[in-house]
């Protein structure tokens, strides 16, 4: 499995099972492309969170890949999280050009 960045602080999380499914978005590789791919199809960040949470539903069948339960995961802060990733990576992309 390939690492995209390093997420091991829980303590950013609002509960284990948030950071659970952000570890796993974050840490599996395809998973992180379509992600991101799904964030710049999104109209706004509530639209990207439902479509994100929709998504993984169907994938994860209801617990995230270490086993914890979805229902407590808090899909608008990994959201955040995701654009805040983003917005930083397009930032020091064109301060590279």
């Amino acid at each position: 499995m390939t690492t995209v960045t390093d997420r091991n602080d829980d303590s950013q999380w609002v509960n284990r099972e948030t950071a659970s499914a952000a570890e796993a978005i974050y840490e599996i590789l395809s998973l992180h492309k379509l992600v991101t791919e799904m964030l710049h199809r999104s109209s706004n960040a509530g639209s990207f969170a439902d479509n994100l949470e929709g998504l993984l539903w169907l994938m994860w069948d209801g617990k995230t890949p270490s086993g914890e339960d979805m229902k407590p995961i808090d899909w608008t802060q990994i959201a955040e999280s995701i654009i805040d990733d983003n917005e930083m990576k397009d930032l020091i992309e064109n301060l590279d050009k």
